[in-house]
């Protein structure tokens, strides 16, 4: 029991986005007995097998895993966005028997489920899994869950928690999961795969199952009746007997609607590629009949609808109108005793825009004969005949690769050298990294991000030359937002303060950009390594600069191969392009002489193809352009500030793609040169180049404000045209203790020029001594130098914490520095706090996140100008 509580605290260690116990251990708050488990059986279940690449073994009475052989597994988890717990049991058949061996297996979310266990062979596994992870990355969003097998479990039930994996998979409908493990026999001649019952067993009571508890609910539904024109105040929204029909929705033209309501909360506001209503038909439903679903208000109950109470804007019997209303879909309608899917997403997509968490539909049917439309209700004492919402997405794209533009490693044994040209005359195709307490040495990979500002996900893909121990910190990843580097004269020294100092690095030594690091169940010989780099792609793409990936690691020496070798790094990512309106973007354009918004998408692989683009607004689909034969649209009369939906169908095959819109016409100018300047000792010493703005307010000693930052602006770098400037700092980390009078003040100090380079000095500045005055009538401080001008205080009501906003509103500082003719600004901050000592720093430009995070002022234009803006898709 002690080792399996120590395996939970180092899952929930590594496994940061399903923290969650994953043992057997941590499966005893899941004890019969304190609530009913629902279950569900797999939609499919299979494996994979290297040695015999083309081969399917879907109709394999079980699942194996371990030696050269993958599991891949499928359930349907349409409406459990809301449970409280999942798990999967499976009854194990086989594991090894060799004493202290315990067979880790992995659950990993497969992104692509579009494959069918009937066809699935190694070769056409889908390519996010073209290599196996046999390994713990603190930032692998797609572990579902972890268990580790003990020695001699044959003919037992194990468990795996999924309880996230399931959460988040609802509301795309479905839960694909590739199973591998990390055991190969190493150190060990016991190479006995895992073996676990499969759904095709003629012995039902020994499948896989996925449990779970707690009410279905998200996109199943939540409330449903009919009304009757022959008993207009009577209510059959949970009606008693066969005699009304129980446990159906009646629909007759004239005569009986129906209504159905859903819990949508399950997307948070994403829209949906495909959402499909799924009914179970009633032996009296008829053929040839049009449905109409129409989306309407939610004011209304299943206990009290009736004929003469309907929702509000509905008219019982209300004849049709010619065309279908722009909130509704109309469909014919399927024979009885059937499922039937009706694709519903424009509706639900429409729901979500309007900012719904749940979505009502009117049902009603246009011809008199045949009569009836008729489907199971949730009343249904069948479960699987309720109505529900399946959604999916596209099939994803095929992975494509990018691979490094630089690569080299840094050494702090001599922090001078270029250690490139040195590889090169040795023939060296990796790069040597990690650290013995004495000397470090760092990886640096260099790629260029171009096309990733919107990547559904992207991976960092390296292997190792050499075996790397078990434990943590295997491998640690960081990431920086950077211009182009040389590789061939790139040293230590010059890409410091990335990296930490050599002496006593630790695995809870912090690296500045750290956004993975990697744990090894086992020792592994030359492993792939994988972690997810989605956030730093999409940032640097976003500001149009490169990225750069440093690797380290606190044990051992790990040899990462390089790009010219037979194994290189590379970035994983969807094919942007692969899929139709996969990829939707937008920018600023013109037509004539006024702004547009340009949309650009994917285009369909169809020949031939024409696309139809409408614009929806206040509920309703307007068409922006028609018969287009290029991917791309210009739209002269979208708005900006507002929240646009945009509907793209291939005219061809009738797929539409919604894209939800917002144009925030904002723009970031960055400092130009940033510095503090400090009192004291230091009064003659510059900091252009520090890697912290550091302020400090000495109360203790009635020192007053001994550090303090100054920022540069070029106004030739603003629009012309805005209505708002917000100047921002972002604080380096937690501060020291200060009081609840604590504060930071802002002035406009006289221009001067100068640069990081030319950075001034405290006594250049702000004289000889202490000019900061000490207190002022209301018991705070005022850092104003003469000639200067305040333009506010930001007070500080807690502690601050890494990227922390402090901001000021400079908009008539601008415009005045903009009036007055100078071509920069400079702006000064100082600190306050009534007691003690106030030490702490704000993100310069030097710093790695400073691309992002450093001193800026954000503006929101007036209007569409010809200006570069932020374009924000979501």
């Amino acid at each position: 029991m002690k080792r399996e509580k120590q395996v939970v605290r180092r899952v929930n260690k590594f496994c940061s986005l399903f923290a969650v116990a994953m043992t057997l251990a941590a499966v005893s708050a899941f004890a019969d007995g304190e609530e009913v488990w629902q279950s569900r059986p797999p939609m499919q279940d299979t494996f994979v097998r290297d040695t015999e690449r083309n081969n399917s073994f879907a109709t394999n009475l079980a699942v194996i895993v371990g030696n050269n052989r993958e599991g891949c597994m499928m359930f349907d988890v349409a409406g459990l966005a809301n449970v409280t717990a999942a798990r999967i049991r499976f009854y194990l058949t086989q594991c090894g028997t060799t004493s202290g061996v315990k067979w880790p297996l992995f659950f990993r979310i497969m992104r692509n489920d579009q494959w069918a266990d009937t066809t699935l062979t190694w070769n056409s596994l889908p390519d996010e899994f073209r290599v196996a992870w046999p390994l713990y990355a603190t930032n692998d969003v797609t572990l579902a869950g972890y268990v580790e097998i003990p020695a001699g479990s044959q003919g037992t039930w194990q468990t795996v928690d999924v309880t996230e994996a399931v959460k988040a998979a609802a509301p795309r409908g479905r839960l694909a999961l590739h199973i591998t493990s990390s055991w190969d026999g190493n150190g060990s001649s016991d190479t006995t795969p895992i073996c676990f019952v499969a759904s095709d067993h003629t012995d039902k009571s020994l499948c896989p199952v996925l449990e779970f508890q707690g009410e279905e609910m998200g996109l199943r539904l939540i409330e449903d009746a009919f009304i009757e024109k022959s008993n207009p105040n009577s209510n059959f929204g949970i009606v008693a007997n066969e005699a009304t029909r129980s446990g159906a929705i009646v629909v007759e033209r004239g005569a009986r609607e129906g209504f159905m309501k859903f819990d949508i909360s399950g997307f948070s506001g994403t829209p949906v590629d495909s959402a499909k209503l799924r009914v179970r038909t009633n032996f009296q439903a008829e053929t040839g009949n049009t449905v109409q679903f129409q989306i309407v208000d939610d004011n209304w109950s299943e206990g009290t609808v009736t004929w003469n109470n309907p929702p509000s804007g509905v008219t019982p019997g209300a004849a049709w109108p010619a065309e279908t209303p722009q909130n509704a879909i109309r469909a014919a309608s399927p024979g009885p005793d059937m499922f039937h899917d009706f694709e519903l997403a424009p509706l639900v997509n429409q729901a979500l825009a309007a900012g719904k968490t749940t979505m009502s539909l009117h049902i009603t049917i246009q011809n008199s004969s045949p009569r009836f439309f008729i489907c199971s209700s949730k009343e249904r004492d069948t479960a699987a005949w309720r109505p529900r919402i399946i959604t999916e997405s596209f099939a994803d794209a095929p992975l494509t690769t990018r691979t490094p533009l630089q690569e080299t490693f840094v050494g702090s044994n001599a922090g001078d050298t270029a250690y490139l040209p040195w590889m090169m005359e040795r023939n060296w195709n990796y790069l040597q990294i990690g650290c013995d307490g004495n000397m470090a040495q760092y990886g640096l990979m260099l790629f260029d991000p171009t096309g990733l500002e919107d990547a559904e996900y992207v991976r960092l893909r390296v292997r190792a030359q050499n075996t790397i121990a078990a434990g943590d910190g295997g491998l640690r990843v960081a990431a920086w937002t950077t211009d182009a580097w040389n590789a061939t004269n790139l040293t230590y020294n010059t890409v410091r303060p990335w990296f930490p100092s050599v002496s006593s690095v630790t695995a809870a030594t912090a690296l500045d950009g750290e956004i993975a690091s990697v744990y090894f169940p086992q020792a592994r010989a030359t492993p792939y390594i994988e972690v997810d780099v989605t956030a730093a792609a999409r940032a640097a793409a976003q500001a149009g600069r490169m990225v750069t990936f440093g690797l380290f690691s606190n044990r051992d020496w790990p040899t990462i191969y390089m790009g010219e070798s037979p194994y290189p790094a590379v970035l994983i990512f969807p094919d942007p392009d692969a899929t139709f309106g996969k990829r939707v973007t937008c920018s600023l354009d013109r037509i004539g002489g006024s702004p547009a918004l340009k949309l650009a998408w994917s285009p369909s692989a169809a020949a031939g193809a024409t696309y139809t683009v409408e614009r929806q607004k206040d509920g309703t689909w307007k068409t922006v352009a028609t018969d287009l034969s290029e991917a791309t649209c210009l739209d002269a009369r979208a708005e900006p500030n507002v929240a646009q939906t945009y509907r793209i169908t291939e005219t061809t095959s009738g797929k539409s793609v919604v894209k939800f819109v917002t144009l925030v016409p904002t723009v970031k100018v960055f400092a130009c040169a940033d510095t503090y300047v400090r009192n004291g000792g230091d009064a003659n010493a510059t900091f252009g180049t520090g890697i912290s703005l550091v302020h400090k307010y000495s109360g203790g000693n009635n020192d007053g404000a001994t550090r303090e930052g100054l920022y540069r602006f070029d106004l030739s770098e603003i629009p012309a045209d805005f209505d708002t400037a917000i100047f921002k700092l972002y604080s380096t980390g937690v501060d020291d203790s200060h009081d609840s009078s604590a504060h930071v003040n802002l002035y406009v100090y006289p221009d001067f020029d100068w640069t990081d380079a030319t950075a001034p000095t405290w006594n250049a500045v702000f004289s000889n001594g202490w000019p900061t005055q000490r207190a002022n009538t209301d018991g705070r401080t005022d850092a104003k130098r003469a000639g200067e001008v305040s333009v506010g205080q930001f007070d500080v009501t807690s502690r601050f914490v890494g990227a922390d906003e402090v901001c000021f509103d400079v908009t008539s500082a601008i415009r005045a520095a903009r009036a007055a003719g100078a071509s920069h600004i400079t702006l000064h901050s100082a600190s306050y706090c009534g007691s003690g000592n106030w030490n702490f720093g704000f993100i310069p430009r030097e710093r790695s996140q400073g691309i992002s995070l450093g001193p800026q002022i954000v503006f929101t234009l007036k209007n569409w100008v010809p200006h570069g803006m932020v374009i924000m898709i979501r």
